[in-house]
């Protein structure tokens, strides 16, 4: 804590020292009309300037940076290791066993470590950006021959959100305009994490790039949710203040079928907020019924 004038700064580090959520709510309760900035790990803006100060010898293409962000994600650190994917994954692979054991068993008292680390790898490789629950997860685990309650389960991600491993995202129902209490999605606070335990999976794209999105989001200050409209899912709405926009995003808009899926959803709401669909192909700009194509990197770049 540092006095400037008459502002008083704050600041709370999550890690080795971690301060129990408890005494963190009470101290914060004390200053709540004050403003609180959440920090994020680098935007893809802010990760190709971080590569170019700290290893100026190599420049490399904008599709490069977006290479090396998607396999490494944005803590800053890694780059001080001159894009080495060793050395990188080796950091981070401390960083993730460092916050599971201090933050998230020690802090919670979990003692069936390899229970845990199930769960975990349950959301890892095949469920960003897929829609599932407690439940789905403690049958997964019995159909492997393992017992772990729907009630533990919910613990255990709520451990890993309160230690910044993942964030929950709520489905919000367009046509009743409510928040639905289940099927939400989870996504990684940091894809590097992720990588630096499985390697880096060229067939999870489709949930590294949501991934991606959504933590874009939360960097420009949006409150996020997913949309339902009756059988249809929009990927992202984001709100803040008296401004929202929909956003669908996709891989690759390789055909007319898979364009149809993609704009369709949005083509059914009814206002006249933007929607976009964001892909990476490397297409002019478009739009259809209102609706317009960005190409990811170009938003991500644009603010």
């Amino acid at each position: 804590m540092k006095n400037f004038s008459s502002n008083t700064i704050i600041s709370y580090i999550d890690g080795d020292k971690m301060i129990k959520r408890e005494q963190y709510l009470k101290e914060i309760r004390k200053f709540m009309d004050k403003p609180v900035i959440k920090v994020f790990p680098l935007s893809f803006k802010e990760f190709i300037k971080f590569s170019k100060i700290q290893n100026p010898q190599k420049i490399y293409t904008t599709e490069e940076y977006f290479e090396q962000y998607l396999k490494f994600g944005g803590l800053p650190a890694i780059h001080n290791f001159s894009q080495d994917k060793t050395s990188i994954y080796q950091y981070l692979t401390d960083i993730y066993n460092s916050v599971l054991l201090k933050d998230v068993i020690s802090r919670n008292n979990i003692r069936d470590i390899e229970l845990l680390e199930r769960v975990i790898l349950f959301i890892f490789f095949d469920n960003i950006g897929n829609t599932f629950s407690a439940k789905k997860i403690s049958d997964f685990l019995k159909n492997q021959g393992r017992k772990l309650s729907t009630e533990t389960v919910y613990n255990y991600l709520k451990a890993l959100e309160n230690a910044y491993i993942i964030s929950k995202v709520q489905r919000y129902d367009i046509k009743g305009k409510s928040i639905l209490e289940t099927q939400e999605k989870f996504y990684l606070l940091d894809l590097g994490l992720k990588h630096s335990q499985l390697g880096y999976r060229a067939n999870d794209i489709a949930g590294h790039l949501e991934n991606i999105i959504y933590l874009e989001l939360l960097r420009r200050k949006y409150n996020v949710n997913i949309g339902k409209l009756k059988t249809k899912e929009i990927d992202f709405i984001g709100q803040r203040e008296n401004e929202k926009l929909y956003i669908q995003v996709t891989y690759l808009l390789a055909s007319d079928d898979t364009v149809e899926r993609e704009f369709a959803p949005l083509k059914d709401i009814k206002d006249n907020y933007p929607k976009y669909v964001l892909s990476m192909d490397n297409l002019t700009k478009f739009n259809i019924n209102g609706i317009e194509r960005k190409k990811i990197i170009d938003f991500l770049l644009e603010q």
